[in-house]
């Protein structure tokens, strides 16, 4: 995603240079590179890095011990529960 955010401002870069070629202003074009650039990678970024997550998911699968994040804490509301009832 973020190489596609690289590679269209490539291509506009080299347009802007052909068609204004005799006299690029490269002033404006670096000033528009930069901004052009940052918003890119600002929007893309999210979906990049949603779809390098879903990637590794593919690779790698959520192990059962990773989805219990606190091991015996449904025991301990349990008996929290029950100390309260007495």
């Amino acid at each position: 995603m973020l190489l596609a955010v690289e590679g269209l401002f490539a291509v506009g870069f080299v347009v802007v240079l052909l068609v204004t070629w005799p006299n690029p202003p490269w002033r404006a074009i670096e000033w528009v590179g930069v901004v052009v650039l940052t918003a890119g990678v600002l929007i893309a970024y999210p979906f990049a890095r949603t779809l390098f997550l879903a990637i590794d998911l593919i690779f790698r699968p959520i192990s059962p011990l990773e989805l219990g994040w606190y091991p015996g804490e449904d025991a301990k509301v349990e008996e929290d529960a029950e100390d309260h009832r007495k």
